[in-house]
């Protein structure tokens, strides 16, 4: 095979198994849902077995193919087409445990992938090139596949979408681990490392759309920010990716900027003032910024490689990908004291220090960009294809069908359900039934971890064809939201007092209107989980009822994490709100958890309506049941 294609199919290689990596970490995320309902630490731990584990799986290939890298990198890719393909099949315990080790199989992979391609087949030079390539262009595709599948990731779905993403990344990757079967590495450079936190931070961050369109929201009605985000995030993965051949010794000391750069973004998240295109151009220039980096990295002095080595690689890189990831998010169950965004920076800086980019020497500029640019030119078409998926669905009307409003209210648990899958359609199919003229959303992830990296408010606003407002909390990836197929005016969104934590909170209210032109005020809002917090979800309430003041027909609905007769309800009703369910349906009915009911912790209420029907629906996707409720104005 001449030279240009034999470097063309590393690049292939590393990045498919970039985003396979990619697609399992944020999997794991999900995954470990079970774990939490027994608590943070115990998920914690499970976190940190998993991902000590590529070290395992590392050396077993290495000692069963006797050392031969090419045929390591065969064998660890061919595990992974095995157990991905039975994951896609897989539901509830097995599919636990078997993603789980499929994360493990994936870093294993990857980790195999990078020292053989950084090697060159003896060109070292051309390797760290072609590895900068190959990982840099993994972000671009873990992003133009999220457009594809719109960010409900093919490893959850059933459909043909589904199998064609998974069908093509595995089938690239094992193209190219079968085209490279003969290669050899004696020699890994010693900052491969790097990899663990380029793959988190890559993952998390900077490859996800909709973490970026999260972030750089400014108002509560998306749309053109997030196919932005997507666009900019495809095209500069594959521009990083040409970049990587071109780039001399010294430029790599560019990307030292990284850390800067992250910060820099999450400070302009205080600039409500500003435009989104800003920080969206901030957080972006850290993938060229990321990529450079790891060329500087895999530019360092080598050592010779060993199974024990190699093992240890394995288990750094695991380690480096998911502690940040880890830390981050246990902020929201054990607050760290500090803003967790500076984990993140943390990552970046860890990053920067491994790769030794201030150390990096002037290089002549041997190797062509043309190698690269063939798999970038198919990222950014896979990521054209996708652009269309990533733009919320608009309003269908100006007013209501009819002149009854009829609302459903979910908490929808950041899309997982409790037989530890994420399964979108079915909330849609659910929604769909019920045919309600507004739904009240809660626990709506984009981009967040522990929902798989899923965008529900923006997948579920185009199936359902629902205009869609946002209000973000936590992290600005988790938040409330409303969809409506008639428009939703005078939109306004209440920050809720942060209290004992320990994330916050928020409320989102608009304006629809009914087939008469009857003005309707409807909110959804989330209170503070932990139990024993009734003072905090006071101080919240208190804010929301002075922020929310009815006027004229009112509902608002949400997780108040309260129950029957504790203070918080008596807030409500002393403040002149109706409950639906204790009005018109069966007050004995209980609205978590649906795998073992046991409280009634989620409400409508009403004001100035006549409330007519209020149902709490036997449907299990989340792990709350949804109440669907039917008012008219108030004669």
């Amino acid at each position: 095979m001449p030279d240009t294609a034999q470097r063309r199919a590393r690049i292939v290689l590393l990045a498919s198994l970039l985003a396979l990596a990619a697609e399992s970490l944020m999997t794991s995320g999900a995954l470990l849902d079970l774990q939490l309902r027994v608590g943070a630490i115990p998920a914690a731990v499970a976190a940190l077995v998993t991902y000590v584990l590529p070290g395992v799986v590392v050396g077993v290939v290495v000692l069963a193919t006797r050392r031969r890298l090419g045929a390591s990198v065969l064998v660890a890719v061919g595990l992974l087409v095995l157990a991905r393909l039975v994951l896609q099949l897989l539901v509830e315990l097995p599919r636990f445990v078997l993603g789980l080790g499929t994360v493990a199989i994936a870093v294993a992979a990857l980790v195999l992938a990078t020292v053989l391609t950084a090697a060159g087949g003896g060109d070292r030079a051309a390797g760290a090139r072609d590895a900068a390539s190959g990982l840099v262009l993994g972000l671009g595709l873990t992003a133009a596949v999220a457009g594809v599948t719109g960010t409900w990731a093919a490893v959850w779905r059933s459909d043909w979408l589904g199998w064609l993403v998974t069908l093509a990344l595995l089938g690239a990757a094992g193209w190219a681990a079968w085209t490279l079967r003969g290669d050899e590495a004696s020699e890994a450079p010693r900052g491969v490392w790097v990899l663990g936190p380029f793959l988190g931070v890559g993952t998390f961050a900077l490859a996800s759309p909709a973490f970026l369109a999260s972030q750089a929201q400014v108002t509560p009605g998306l749309g053109v920010v997030d196919a932005l985000a997507h666009v900019l995030i495809v095209l500069a993965a594959a521009g990083s990716a040409v970049l990587a051949q071109r780039a001399g010794g010294r430029a790599t000391r560019l990307g030292l900027a990284l850390p800067a750069l992250v910060a820099a973004g999450y400070l302009l998240l205080g600039a409500t003032s500003l435009t989104p295109v800003p920080m969206l151009l901030v957080l972006l220039a850290g993938i060229p910024a990321a990529g450079l980096l790891v060329l500087a990295a895999l530019h360092r002095e080598p050592r010779p490689v060993s199974p024990w080595r190699l093992a240890g690689l394995g288990v750094g890189v695991g380690l480096g990908a998911i502690l940040p990831l880890l830390i981050y998010q246990i902020d929201y169950d054990i607050p760290l004291g500090v803003p967790n965004a500076l984990v993140i920076v943390a990552a970046t800086v860890l990053l920067a220090i491994g790769s030794r980019a201030w150390r990096a020497a002037g290089r002549t500029v041997t190797t062509s960009a043309g190698v690269s640019l063939v798999p970038a030119a198919g990222v950014v078409v896979v990521g054209l294809l996708g652009l269309a998926a990533t733009v919320p669905a608009g309003f269908e009307a100006e007013r209501t069908e009819a002149t009854t409003l009829r609302i459903l209210n979910w908490n929808v648990h950041y899309g997982v359900t409790p037989e530890v899958a994420v399964d979108l359609e079915a909330f849609a199919r659910t929604i769909e039934e019920h045919d309600p003229d507004v739904v009240a959303l809660q626990e709506v992830s984009r981009g967040w971890l522990l929902g798989g990296g899923t965008d529900i408010a923006t997948w579920l606003s185009r199936r359902l064809g629902m205009g869609l407002v946002y209000a973000h909390a936590a992290d600005r990836q988790f938040g409330n939201a409303l969809l409506a197929k008639a428009e939703l005016s005078d939109v306004a969104v209440t920050q809720l007092p942060y209290g004992e934590g320990p994330m916050r909170r928020s409320a989102i209210t608009a304006t629809v209107h009914l087939a008469d032109g009857t003005p309707v005020r409807v909110s959804s809002m989330h209170l503070q989980h932990k139990e024993e917090n009734t003072p905090t979800r006071l101080e919240q309430l208190d804010a929301a009822i002075a922020d929310i003041v009815p006027t004229g027909p009112s509902i608002l609905a949400g997780d108040l994490n309260a129950r029957p007769g504790w203070p918080e309800i008596e807030a409500m009703e002393a403040a002149g709100w109706v409950s639906a369910i204790d009005a018109v349906g069966d007050p004995a009915a209980l609205t978590f958890s649906t795998w073992e009911p046991a409280e009634r912790i989620d409400w409508v209420f009403g004001q100035h309506v006549e409330l007519t029907r209020a149902e709490v629906l036997p449907d299990t996707s989340s792990d709350h049941f949804a109440i669907l409720v039917e008012a008219n104005p108030a004669p």
